[in-house]
């Protein structure tokens, strides 16, 4: 991989600042996120988001596998990113991308305000299921 992602001071005041597991995750997920649309195995992988596994995810950031949960149910909580987990890996979208990585100072566009679709409380996003190949898969944090 090259290239870089934009990292805004304003992460200092951001409410997971002070989790290192969290910041650690949210900072591996970034950089493991697709720059711009891609197919991988005949599926369309849009902006912002990329197939992967807990395990894989553990082994790009160096945190253990329940680390890893805890900290994805904790992004996940608070709107950062949206997970959908399949028999064939799990799906990880940045719900803000093109705030946090579209480069304002080369266009005079406002960014996307759309608003979030995802589960908004915690009992939603517990209880939440999620349709993949090979049935309903629970999402549990």
């Amino acid at each position: 991989m090259n290239g870089y992602i934009k990292i805004d001071r304003g992460i200092m005041d951001w409410e997971w600042w002070d989790d290192d597991k969290v910041l650690k995750l949210w900072l591996t997920i970034l950089l493991l996120a697709n720059w711009e649309d891609k197919k991988w195995h005949g599926k369309e992988i849009p902006r912002g988001s990329f197939w992967t596994s807990i395990e894989s995810l553990s082994e790009a950031s160096g945190l253990s596998t329940q680390e890893v949960r805890t900290a994805l149910c904790k992004l996940i909580s608070t709107g950062e990113v949206t997970s959908k987990a399949t028999n064939q890996g799990r799906l990880i979208t940045v719900v803000k991308y093109g705030v946090f990585q579209d480069d304002t100072s080369k266009s005079n566009k406002q960014p996307n305000n759309q608003p979030n679709k995802q589960a908004t409380t915690t009992e939603e996003i517990k209880n939440k299921y999620i349709w993949g190949q090979g049935g309903i898969h629970r999402e549990y944090c």
